[in-house]
């Protein structure tokens, strides 16, 4: 027999597992701690493919009964997760696609370019996972409001209760670099695609 655990977390973004990291209960195989929010209390279906066959089952999240936090509460926790999740997966996949890009306008020469794009997409930066990684100094890049958001998410994830004002200011602050970055990443693409 198999198992098959989910960690009802969201999927990773742009992390691979460190499985010979020597870390944890059983070194080399103990998961790395989530980075992404909790998935919220609904219905979703398990896929499993196996030799080209695809088998589906659905698959029931409920909420702990003991929970007493009112639903209107827990909706805005997950919908504000939800929502610093997929600006932190769009701007991630922006830095991956940016880093691509430098590394061609590099290959023919364009220091100018380059240099705008390693401005938005610095080296990447090592230093622990992506909830507990501090803010960069200097102005937003893609990775570091990518991180930003998740940290933003990861605020609200310690307890089934209502978000506070503080936690609610990171999403919005995170909200407004993410619109930043991302109109000056569009913009930085279309000279470089007119250039």
């Amino acid at each position: 027999m198999h198992r098959f655990a989910w960690d009802l977390h969201y999927e990773p973004i742009g992390e691979e597992p460190r499985a010979g990291s020597g870390q944890g209960a059983v070194p080399g195989h103990t998961p790395p701690p989530a980075s992404t929010p909790w998935a919220p209390p609904g219905e979703y279906t398990v896929r499993l493919g196996v030799n080209g066959r695809a088998l589906t089952r659905p698959l029931s999240l409920r909420l702990d009964p003991r929970v007493t936090t009112s639903a209107a509460a827990l909706d805005r926790v997950a919908r504000l997760s939800r929502e610093m999740y997929v600006g932190a997966v769009a701007s991630h996949a922006a830095y991956e696609e940016a880093r691509e890009l430098l590394a061609s306008l590099k290959a023919r020469g364009d220091a100018a370019l380059a240099e705008e794009v390693e401005a938005l997409a610095p080296e990447p930066r090592g230093g622990g996972f992506r909830f507990f990684r501090a803010a960069p100094a200097g102005p937003p890049t893609l990775d570091g409001v990518s991180d930003a958001m998740l940290r933003a998410a990861g605020a609200m994830q310690e307890a089934d209760v209502a978000p506070t004002a503080r936690q609610v200011a990171a999403c919005e602050d995170a909200r407004r670099e993410y619109g930043e970055v991302m109109e000056r990443w569009e913009a930085l693409k279309a000279r470089i695609g007119g250039a």
